[in-house]
């Protein structure tokens, strides 16, 4: 008997419990837990997002105030001098839940407050409410939720939704399903379990990177195979993810027509500006350059392009690296490299644009300006450095924020050098400048085409960028601070806690050369980060008139590519016995203003409910401050906690889990954002209709359209250039003799073609035939 006892408290004693603890510490056991309650949450979430696969309810008693019936089964809003309501009576049972969807059409570019809500004497409770805001656009948006019934419900039971904004708004397709309690509880154990899984997987990853700041020595070999495993992993993402999303307008027109010219007939191929409307000569022609190929692909020419964009904007990988091994062990490094091609503005890829080839090679130019601060007197890796700037300007001029940031950098060491270095150090700096300026002025002789001038959407419509700016700051004071305020509330997770170490960092004391090196480095960063938000702010305050309909729109797009940078200011650990008082200072006041920003933003000013918020493709980080304030909650205490830790403790992990779950938040909401309403997504796509028409009767085509919108969706998608594009007035007419000798003319809705006839069968789009006798 006595033997037993001891087996049974050996089976259950201290070492079989370490052991059961070490089990649970196995990094695969982690992952396969998470994988598991991640099929499980999709597999519920799925299950219980769709009436269809609910017990149907069928509401009786169906009452609209302030609407009328508009289709089979729609309603349309109407002005009402009483609020609007769509009501009817459903059976309720209690400890049940009751999943909707309904579609949303909603009208111009206004926004749509709507209530949905289970009504009933004495059971008007938040828990029974739920409160939805749909952004005006084209695009029909469907709505869905779950509402839970509870434990008491009365007899009778109104299921509501109430619409309060501009009429014109129609609300059709509205189902109504019952879940059974086994299935809303299955989901909240499955939510719970993700995410335990979560925490649990972060928790031993961040300790796997901590772990290798300990043990990693002062240099290691570069992982090559670790660094091609994360580069192969980003390129099939990408282009996987860019498959599902649609084309975007404006600017992917543009350098796909350049592009597209370049495969048909070279430099000579290059459209004009009247077959265009844009003109397409310099600054931005080497990105056209590297897409071109994808045109040897046919109609299936999208598809080449964003594998290649794929390629392109993974590479970001080796950079990004390079940088983040000058300040972070090898693990942590090799996680920056991957969150860079995590980054939510890195979805851009899936679109045609000169960002996706500016951002790698952005990075190539910072981490050769950090080789070359190291070693500031060897001109050679400073004439490098010019090399690629110059290349960089001809990708986009915003790169000449390198310049300043590497020169004043310089400048800070030669202020404490001896006359002899200073001649070293001067020799560097003029052979980054004339490299960079001989780069510069050969790449733009060689792709310089005589007949256009500059791309139309970075001309210089006012008299220079700065006056202009300067003229919009003093006209509307409201639209600079709703300007400022989008651009903080975009760094502010978890960028803040990044800007905040670098500012703690130049404010240490300089002591031996290694700090004196670390600081300049820092610097450096700093510099580069602020530069290019302070470009964006410039340019988009001196266009905002001409091309973006006045202030309030941010263009994160325009600085994305520092990101990274913050990243690794976000995981550097922070010498806190060096840290002064002016240096907390710094860091604590930093992090105030970025944090405070958000909740200024989304719960003071509300506009994460503005149209113009985050416009879908130029502030892609944005998106997600639309979903739950909780999660805003979550990320500012997150944030808090891991600035106490890397303050005091010197700890990264905490950051580390900021990043993650931010990259988990802004991602998701990219995702919904790109994939529902992105521009293009309910577009016409008449070029690839009238492609269709030109391989069965081939001809020249002209088109003619009343506004930049109609002018990229009836050519974005035509396999040649058309013989001459005209930008009309609205309601415009216009006779198919003036128009070449076009034998198609492709037109939208606000303009009127004479003397052709109209191609049957081509729903919206508006194509014309001219006969033989009217050319």
């Amino acid at each position: 008997m006595e033997r037993r006892l001891i087996r049974s408290r050996e089976a259950f004693g201290p070492g079989r419990l370490r052991a059961a603890m070490t089990w649970l510490e196995h990094p695969s056991v982690a992952a396969l837990a998470l994988l598991l309650t991640f099929l499980a949450f999709g597999a519920f979430w799925a299950l219980n997002a769709d009436p269809l696969r609910g017990d149907a309810v069928m509401a009786t008693s169906v009452r609209a105030t302030g609407f009328v019936p508009e289709g089979r089964d729609g309603f349309k809003a109407v002005e009402s001098s009483v609020s609007r309501v769509l009501e009817g009576h459903i059976p309720v049972a209690a400890d049940h839940g009751y999943v909707y969807s309904f579609t949303v059409r909603p009208v111009d570019s206004a926004a749509v407050a709507l209530t949905v809500d289970l009504f009933g004497p004495g059971y008007d409770s938040p828990r029974q409410e739920q409160n939805l805001t749909v952004l005006g656009g084209p695009a029909p948006v469907e709505l869905r939720g779950v509402i839970e019934s509870g434990d008491e419900v009365p007899p009778d039971v109104s299921f509501r939704i109430l619409h309060s904004g501009p009429p014109g708004v129609v609300i059709e397709n509205i189902r109504i399903g019952r879940l059974n309690a086994w299935r809303l509880w299955g989901q909240h154990l499955a939510t719970i379990a993700l995410i335990v899984a979560t925490l649990w997987s972060a928790w031993l990853f961040g300790g796997w990177v901590v772990r290798g700041e300990e043990r990693q020595p002062a240099r290691v070999a570069t992982p090559v195979v670790a660094l091609g495993l994360i580069f192969v992993a980003s390129v099939a993402l990408r282009f996987c993810v860019s498959l599902a999303l649609p084309y975007w307008s404006g600017d992917e027109y543009v350098y796909k027509a350049i592009a597209m010219g370049l495969w048909q007939g070279g430099k000579e191929g290059i459209p004009l500006s009247d077959q265009i409307q844009h003109a397409t000569n310099l600054p931005n022609m080497l990105y056209p350059y590297l897409i071109a190929p994808a045109f040897a692909m046919g109609e299936s020419f999208y598809t080449g392009i964003r594998f290649i964009n794929a390629v392109l904007v993974s590479s970001a990988v080796f950079p990004a690296y390079a940088i983040a091994r000058r300040f972070l062990p090898l693990r942590a490094s090799l996680v920056v490299a991957a969150a860079s091609v995590v980054l939510p503005a890195v979805f851009i890829s899936a679109y045609a644009v000169t960002e996706v080839l500016y951002f790698p090679l952005f990075l190539l130019c910072v981490a050769v300006g950090l080789s070359s601060l190291e070693r500031p007197e060897a001109w050679g890796r400073a004439a490098t450095l010019g090399l690629l700037v110059g290349a960089l300007l001809n990708v986009r001029l915003n790169g000449i924020i390198l310049l300043p940031a590497y020169l004043i950098s310089l400048a800070l060491v030669m202020r404490a050098s001896s006359r002899g270095r200073m001649v070293a150090l001067a020799k560097s700096a003029a052979a980054m400048l004339a490299s960079m300026l001989v780069a510069y002025l050969a790449i733009r002789s060689l792709i310089s085409i005589s007949g256009t001038a500059g791309l139309g959407m970075y001309e210089n419509h006012s008299g220079g960028w700065l006056s202009s700016a300067w003229s919009a700051a003093i006209s509307d004071p409201r639209g600079v601070w709703k300007l400022l305020l989008g651009h903080l509330t975009i760094l502010a997770f978890p960028f803040a806690l990044g800007i905040a170490t670098l500012m703690a960092m130049i404010a240490m004391p300089v002591g031996n050369s290694e700090e004196s090196t670390r600081w300049r480095l820092h610097m450096f960063l700093l510099l580069a980060a602020a530069g290019a938000v302070a470009m964006a702010l410039v340019f988009t305050l001196g266009v905002s008139k001409v091309d973006l309909g006045g202030l309030g729109r941010w263009h994160s797009r325009y600085y994305f590519s520092v990101f990274p940078l913050l990243l690794v200011a976000c995981m550097a650990p922070l010498d806190r016995a060096r840290v002064g008082g002016p240096g907390r200072w710094l860091y604590w006041l930093t992090l105030g203003v970025f944090l405070l920003a958000p909740v200024l933003f989304v719960v003071v000013h509300k506009f994460s409910a503005d149209p113009w918020f985050g416009a879908t493709v130029d502030s892609m980080e944005a998106h997600w401050y639309r979903a739950h304030a909780r999660w805003l909650v979550v990320l500012a205490v997150g944030a808090l906690l891991a600035a106490y830790l890397k303050l005091n403790r010197s700890q990264s992990a905490a950051a580390l889990a900021v990043i993650g779950v931010w990259l988990l938040l802004a991602n998701y909401g990219t995702w919904r954002e790109l994939r529902d309403r992105s521009p293009g997504a309910s577009d016409s796509h008449c070029g690839a209709v009238a492609a269709e028409l030109l391989s069965r009767n081939p001809g020249p085509v002209a088109v003619v359209v009343s506004g930049r919108k109609g002018l990229v969706d009836n050519v974005f998608w035509l396999p040649a250039f058309p013989v001459t594009t005209r930008m009309v007035d609205a309601n415009s007419e216009l006779s198919a003799h003036q128009l070449a000798n076009a034998r198609y003319i492709l037109a939208d809705s606000g303009v009127t073609i004479r003397d052709a006839t109209r191609v049957s069968g081509t729903g919206l789009c508006r194509i014309y035939k001219v006969s033989e006798h009217e050319r």
